[in-house]
């Protein structure tokens, strides 16, 4: 939800709002055109789409549009103006605004790394509780297990509990 509002921000308060709405309602599009993924068809129907976008434009955007189809993807699609969500935020948020999101952020970003350094497959997502699948994922549990112990054995010192080691 945050990152819509900030998307939403970044569009009213960029240089030229029309054609940061046409980036961002196409970011998608691009990707999707360039990918070996999906078929012929669908990619020209999506061509199909932009080509009546661009031509809903004011007459001085169009060019510009066209332009924005042929660049390299980035991580944000307002990268142009703001390298980040957190420079959109910085620039129009209040404090406690900025601060959540980079608390909520930490999060997401570390659950994709996390995917990504134990070859986790991300896309067999499921609601019952596994370990990771990657090579590492012994490790993980051996890993756990220590933690776990060790955070034991300190609280139970701590509060002169029976467990204490």
């Amino acid at each position: 939800m945050l990152d819509l509002t900030i998307s939403l921000v970044a569009i009213v308060k960029s240089k030229n709002p029309t054609l940061a709405a046409f980036r961002y309602f196409n970011s998608n599009q691009r990707q999707t055109m360039r990918s070996p993924f999906f078929t012929s068809r669908l990619k020209r129907e999506i061509k199909e789409l932009i080509r009546n976008q661009i031509n809903q434009l004011p007459m001085q955007d169009r060019k510009e549009a066209k332009k924005i189809l042929q660049e390299k993807d980035r991580a944000y699609w307002f990268w142009e103006e703001w390298k980040s969500p957190t420079k959109v935020l910085e620039e129009f948020a209040f404090p406690h605004v900025l601060e959540e999101y980079q608390t909520l952020s930490s999060a997401s970003h570390g659950g994709f790394y996390g995917l990504k350094i134990f070859r986790d497959k991300y896309d067999e997502y499921g609601i019952t509780p596994r370990l990771p699948i990657g090579k590492q994922a012994v490790l993980v549990s051996v890993f756990s297990s220590q933690k776990l112990i060790e955070l034991v054995s300190i609280r139970s010192g701590q509060n002169q509990l029976l467990f204490a080691v």
